[in-house]
């Protein structure tokens, strides 16, 4: 069975969700900032696991011989792995809508580059209309090609 993982760095997490309903069913483990915050998650079964950093939780996954990871993440964890470089495969959804503005959200944070040369490249290209939305299945170009 899959183990289930989230992260929240505020350890800010709902006390009636489906996953916590479920935590008997499969694993499941929360990495956080703010562990006592999640006492409920604990006491239901859920593992809690403090870290600092997001080299703290790939190392964390790493010596659980974690080697496939699905993210569903948003803007500031996103960020933290491209700037880590920790993936191989991105799946995009993209809806038919139009946000903007100075405040708008990114879909993802993180450093980033200030040149398009050093921006993170892609091959093995896949698009298909989905439900009314675009998903891009790309892989990471390699660095010798």
């Amino acid at each position: 069975v899959a183990a289930r993982v989230v992260v929240s760095s505020s350890g800010n997490l709902p006390e009636d969700c489906q996953l916590l309903r479920t935590v008997q069913q499969a694993p499941v483990l929360v990495f956080t900032h703010q562990p006592e915050k999640l006492k409920t998650w604990r006491a239901a079964g859920a593992e809690v696991v403090e870290f600092n950093t997001i080299d703290d939780l790939l190392l964390n996954l790493g010596k659980r011989r974690f080697t496939n990871v699905l993210v569903e993440g948003g803007a500031g964890l996103l960020g933290s792995l491209m700037d880590a470089d920790a993936f191989d495969v991105v799946n995009v959804f993209i809806a038919p809508v139009l946000l903007g503005g100075t405040g708008a959200l990114s879909p993802i944070g993180g450093t980033g580059v200030d040149r398009v040369s050093l921006a993170t490249r892609f091959d093995s290209v896949f698009v298909e209309q989905l439900d009314g939305d675009t998903w891009i299945r790309a892989r990471k170009k390699s660095p010798q090609g």
